[in-house]
């Protein structure tokens, strides 16, 4: 289960290589123009969320049992503001 998410994930991200010789910066500021990625971003639910996950990595595999939350996890993944979920 857990395992085959994360291997998803990380092929997911490796398939988005695309940022991968952009800086953080140039990163952050092309997911800002993406009006769904600054939705998500503003969301207080989701922000609690991010802010889980990075202090508990084992969060984020709760998280991405809820489907609605692991598709905004996975957008902002996408875009590259998530890096290591």
């Amino acid at each position: 289960g857990k395992e085959i998410m994360e291997m998803k994930l990380k092929a997911r991200m490796e398939q988005h290589g695309s940022t991968a010789n952009m800086t953080e910066d140039e990163i952050r500021q092309r997911a800002m123009r993406n009006p769904e990625v600054v939705q998500i971003l503003s969301d207080p639910a989701m922000q609690a969320v991010l802010q889980q996950m990075q202090s508990d990595p084992r969060a984020a595999a709760d998280h991405l049992k809820n489907p609605m939350v692991a598709g905004k996890i996975r957008k902002l993944m996408d875009a590259g503001i998530i890096r290591n979920a």
